[in-house]
């Protein structure tokens, strides 16, 4: 942990300060949870675990921030664990709350070439389901988080990754923003 806070905790206190703003102030709250309704279990349970977000997550809909809009969640799913049914349950309760699916993978020792087939059949598995964006040209568009933080390779030992332009072809891909960081205390976070 201390290792971590080294990289980053200096460029932290040395940023700019912003001046106070006066007048109305939104405080915005991300948690960006990697969603694996697969981790440590098999088909069954995984769909008990979305069936409990679809029963669960709508009850929020009575609580509204200040300019009335409900609760919503983002889903990171991992595209190398597609399964149908899992989708189709998330695909619903996305449509019926206004949550959103993004995307998640998990890759060890990979290639480019392999990084892009695997982003494209994510994609197209995904938009079958009615989730992720699209941009006004009609491309597919994708918030992104690397499921073992080794983002563009970045573990010094070369371990959950083996993509060293990883951030150029999500980028291609169309990738709008990596959620992957902070990762501390692991050897994967980066200075800024």
């Amino acid at each position: 942990m201390l290792k971590a806070l080294d990289l980053w905790l200096p460029a932290y206190l040395r940023r700019p300060r912003r001046q106070p703003v006066s007048g109305r102030t939104h405080l915005l709250i991300a948690v960006c949870d990697h969603y694996e309704p697969f981790h440590f279990t098999g088909l069954e349970r995984a769909l008990e675990r979305v069936e409990a977000w679809r029963t669960e997550f709508p009850k929020l809909a009575p609580f509204r921030d200040s300019d009335g809009q409900t609760p919503r969640q983002t889903f990171f799913y991992p595209i190398e664990q597609y399964h149908e049914q899992v989708l189709n349950g998330i695909a619903s309760l996305c449509h019926a709350t206004r949550c959103e699916v993004e995307v998640h993978l998990h890759h060890d020792r990979d290639t480019a070439e392999n990084l892009i087939a695997t982003l494209e059949q994510g994609k197209t598995d995904l938009r079958r389901h009615g989730l992720l964006s699209t941009d006004p040209q009609g491309r597919t568009r994708f918030g992104f988080i690397h499921g073992n933080w080794a983002l563009d390779d970045s573990h010094p030992h070369g371990k959950g990754c083996g993509v060293r332009d990883e951030l150029r072809i999500l980028s291609e891909a169309g990738c709008y923003a990596d959620f992957t960081l902070p990762s501390a205390p692991s050897p994967t976070q980066t200075r800024i």
